[in-house]
């Protein structure tokens, strides 16, 4: 018999930097005295998170369409391991395979449900199909399928309650990271000197709503007077117009320099999240923004969003700066105050570390998500 049996999609590399089931069933395991093992599906794992995983996983789940196979292999651990909780991390379709197996309501984890689904007609009819089934079980879920479940914010648990999941139903959990994993990683234990010339980092997807167009455009007009570097770090359908745009900025502003990263893996983006001055986040909305929680725990400047759940992780002015990225003219000044001013992203830096020590390790995360497991 073990305490928990955790079911999580593709458990095999990592999400950005972090990857909070990791760390939180590291802690749970090895720190907490719990028994647990995790179900996931077979692959090749990244060897930076192989190394790093120091709990039991069953790798025998199959990917869609085996679902009558998915659904004989849940029962299977369920019968084997008799966990006294089942909770389901992150996949939709696991979700309604789990319930089919062991007939019971899920413990369900922050991102089972694309609540913005939305049904659509496609040339080809398999897609189509595949598509819809899935934002069927998008819509359905959460009315039929959850026990419990996790928000990592108090905007997520608005939302959930919107779409008719009750209250008390909901448990806000926030995301977590490892400090001493991360900081781990950095063989300097993520000192360095500072830049000669200010460096500002973007980590996402290039695409409209995380604001990379507008980080360009205010990047142009302050590089016209001011020199700084910019590392862009990701790759998405606008990455044809960021080069374009980037080759341009740098043919016309002379103080201006953009590098651009298409992937990287852990720990490599540690080192490259950390090689930076400031980090920026001009996203439309954030539900979380776990690249912002990475660089407070890596006594970065953070610029952010003011839109989401990452107004409840940064205090403006005090760990973090928050601006809207609609506005370029603000988001510009206040970026601008950091390239100029060394001493006040120190402040910050410092400041975002005490926060993520404070609120978000995994050392104090980690008791929160046992109680909401237990308490189940």
């Amino acid at each position: 018999m073990v305490d928990y049996l955790f079911i999580a999609s593709k458990f095999n590399h990592y999400a950005g930097p972090n990857n909070h089931l990791l760390d939180l069933s590291n802690f749970l395991y090895t720190k907490s005295g719990k028994q647990l093992v995790l179900l996931t599906h077979s692959g090749v794992e990244e060897s930076a998170f192989s190394r790093e995983v120091q709990f039991p996983t069953l790798k025998n789940l199959q990917r869609p369409p085996n679902v009558i196979g998915n659904v004989q292999g849940i029962r299977r651990a369920v019968q084997k391991f008799s966990p006294r909780r089942v909770f389901v991390n992150s996949d939709v379709n696991l979700a309604f395979q789990t319930f089919f197996a062991t007939h019971a309501r899920l413990l369900a984890g922050y991102n089972i449900f694309q609540l913005d689904a939305k049904f659509s007609l496609d040339r080809s009819l398999v897609k189509m199909l595949y598509h819809n089934l899935l934002t069927f079980q998008h819509r359905l879920g959460p009315k039929v399928l959850v026990k419990k479940i996790l928000a990592h914010t108090n905007l997520q648990k608005k939302i959930y309650i919107r779409v008719g999941i009750k209250s008390d139903k909901i448990a806000v959990v926030p995301h977590c990271v490892s400090l001493e994993r991360l900081h781990g990683a950095l063989k300097d234990g993520g000192k360095r000197e500072d830049n000669a010339v200010p460096t500002i980092i973007f980590v996402g997807r290039l695409v409209k709503h995380k604001g990379i167009m507008e980080l360009l455009e205010v990047y142009e007009q302050i590089t016209r007077e001011t020199e700084a570097h910019l590392l862009i770090v990701g790759s998405g359908p606008l990455e044809g117009r960021v080069n374009e745009m980037k080759r341009r900025i740098e043919r016309e502003n002379a103080k201006a320099g953009i590098s651009h990263v298409t992937r990287s893996v852990p720990p490599e983006l540690i080192h490259l999240i950390n090689s930076a001055d400031i980090v920026a986040v001009p996203s439309y909305h954030e539900m979380f923004g776990l690249v912002v929680l990475e660089a407070m725990a890596l006594k970065k400047a953070v610029l952010a969003t003011c839109f989401g759940g990452v107004t409840e992780v940064v205090t403006n002015d005090v760990d973090g700066i928050l601006a809207n990225p609609l506005n370029t003219v603000k988001f510009r000044s206040r970026l601008e105050e950091l390239i100029s001013d060394r001493s006040e992203r120190v402040r910050l830096g410092d400041a975002a570390y005490q926060t993520v020590k404070n609120k978000y390790d995994v050392a104090v995360v980690a008791p929160k998500f046992a109680r909401f497991l237990d308490s189940s």
